[in-house]
């Protein structure tokens, strides 16, 4: 058994979801990218009892327990488990997805000294239920075109990952929104929602696949971001009864329909909320950005720059002489 496990993963932005079920039988699937930050870090240390510190403590317990049960055996010695960084949850950026899998991965290197694969990740944490964006994103990081689930799958399958050109960046912004929808609540939404969208579905996958990505391998910065703001609106068109419109709420509206008229395309709201995003193709312009729409930030509002992950979560090995070896997942 290791020593000491440092899990540093990045957060995750979804774009939208392609739509219900195909006339193939896939459903869902959609398109996200991951960033550095806010990022989680979480270490993992032996301990003569269980121990839970740090942020989120109560979901790092939900995320073990569920673990040890998947493996199926009560762990001789003990962990300590501590939370030092994570983006909070139900804000938009995947935290969820992100722990559970740093706990998991961390718990699999301690006892096992290895990692499984994706799927068994996931599933030891009972994650990537719908969306497999953020699962397959802690993998490889960039951006993820996942192809949707089957009724068979386990997970849904990734299409591809690409890594963003040079300097491109995103800058977050935090709304005083409500959270985003999560759990039961979640559950209803697209139990009621995911019916008659064959077209709109075929829409999104045309969009992704014949503007999107071809616009991020030529770099082409005005294409990619007309057509995240375009995929956006569209997916989100699928819960207007639910957000009334594309965007979840009146505050988020404003604050995309602000940021446009600032003269930026590439923004939308990840996932329900109530992060919005607005690309930008470089940091200078990222900070020329973030002073021109500070003075119309509400005080419970923050933003911060957000660079691409390209590599996905890093796994570290910490040995008594606290030299570290880095395990690439």
């Amino acid at each position: 058994m290791s020593e000491c496990i440092l899990v540093n993963a990045p957060s995750r932005l979804h774009f939208g979801l392609f739509g219900g079920e195909s006339h193939h039988g896939t459903s869902f699937g959609g398109v996200g990218a991951m960033i550095d930050e806010p990022g989680i870090e979480l270490q993992l240390s032996p301990s003569s009892k269980r121990i839970y510190a740090g942020q989120q403590v109560s979901r790092l317990q939900a995320f073990t327990e569920q673990w040890i049960q998947f493996v199926g055996i009560q762990p001789e010695s003990e962990v300590r488990i501590e939370l030092k960084q994570a983006a909070g949850s139900h804000i938009g950026l995947g935290t969820g997805t992100q722990l559970g899998l740093s706990v998991a991965a961390a718990l699999f290197q301690h006892y096992y000294e290895e990692i499984p694969g994706i799927d068994q990740l996931a599933l030891s944490v009972q994650r990537g239920k719908r969306s497999a964006v953020g699962t397959h994103g802690f993998l490889h990081g960039g951006l993820i075109v996942d192809r949707g689930k089957k009724e068979s799958d386990a997970l849904a399958q990734m299409d591809l990952h690409l890594p963003f050109p040079p300097g491109w960046c995103f800058v977050l912004i935090k709304t005083a929104a409500d959270q985003g929808l999560s759990g039961a609540a979640e559950d209803t939404v697209f139990d009621s929602n995911w019916t008659g969208t064959s077209h709109r579905r075929r829409e999104l996958v045309e969009l992704a696949q014949s503007v999107m990505v071809p616009a991020i391998l030529n770099s082409d910065f005005a294409g990619f971001s007309q057509s995240i703001q375009r995929f956006g609106e569209l997916s989100g068109d699928y819960f207007s009864r639910i957000q009334g419109g594309p965007y979840n709420g009146p505050r988020i509206t404003e604050m995309v329909d602000k940021i446009r008229r600032c003269d930026v395309d590439g923004v939308g709201q990840s996932s329900w909320g109530p992060t919005v995003y607005a690309l930008l193709p470089s940091r200078v312009e990222a900070n020329l950005f973030m002073d021109q729409l500070g003075e119309y930030l509400l005080p419970n509002e923050w933003m911060t720059v957000a660079i691409p992950s390209e590599n996905g979560a890093a796994v570290r090995v910490c040995c008594e002489k606290q030299s570290s070896n880095g395990i690439d997942l």
